[in-house]
């Protein structure tokens, strides 16, 4: 990618030194995408309301991600119902 550009007429060309910028998809997947620790995956709960949905990748780089437990290794509230 080059890092230079031409700004200007067509007698006087400036060269200017463009911004470096970060990947913009690297960094939504860092803030959206969660290891777990447990399972050993990285997961990602669907963002929107209507679909519950959470996607789980096997083969993805945990590196820079938050750790959390997902839901699947969650233990269930709901089981220890009749246990007191």
């Amino acid at each position: 990618m080059a890092n230079y550009v031409v700004f200007g007429g067509s007698k006087q060309h400036i060269l200017k030194k463009r911004e470096q910028r970060k990947n913009l998809d690297a960094e939504l997947a860092d803030r959206t995408i969660f290891y777990c620790d447990q399972c050993k995956m990285c997961y990602e709960p669907s963002r929107v309301s209507w679909n519950k949905q959470t996607q789980y990748y096997e083969n993805f780089v945990s590196y820079g991600k938050e750790k959390k437990t997902c839901e699947r290794c969650t233990p269930d509230k709901s089981a220890n119902h009749g246990k007191g």
